[in-house]
């Protein structure tokens, strides 16, 4: 039974949700404006083969979204980079929470430090079959206005 529950699944990305999703791709002018909450939600598959590469990207990803104004800003996916590694120091001594910490190998579900969200609960589940990777599943709360 649906119990008002969104989804939105994309090549190794899924959103569920118990709130409308106005969008999962390019949203209008019009659609942010009629949206009471407007969250951004980034996924990223990182260079697997070259440290330097990734801490440039991360460097990226975080002006990227800093340059997004003041919309809360969640960013997940393949890092391929370990906890305490300088593609992941680069984004959590920035403005990012790590919000499966202690549990993170190299997929990552990352947070600005000033957003409200609530971290509900996080989960690594054991998943042979369908990746390479153990999924990650992160419940946030939103605690804003």
């Amino acid at each position: 039974m649906n119990r008002g529950i969104r989804y939105y699944f994309a090549p190794a990305l899924a959103i569920v949700t118990a709130v409308s999703l106005v969008g999962c791709s390019h949203v209008d002018r019009e659609q942010q404006r009629q949206a009471r909450l407007r969250v951004l939600t980034y996924n990223t598959h990182l260079c697997h083969r070259n440290e330097q590469v990734r801490t440039m990207q991360t460097a990226g990803l975080s002006e990227f979204a800093d340059s997004e104004g003041d919309a809360p800003v969640i960013l997940a996916g393949d890092f391929n980079a370990r906890p305490a590694s300088g593609p992941m120091n680069v984004l959590l001594e920035s403005d990012w929470l790590d919000a499966v910490a202690p549990q993170s190998r190299i997929d990552y579900v990352l947070l600005r430090k000033g957003d409200p969200w609530k971290i509900v609960d996080v989960r690594v589940i054991d998943e042979p079959v369908a990746s390479d990777h153990d999924p990650v599943l992160v419940t946030l709360q939103w605690m804003g206005k």
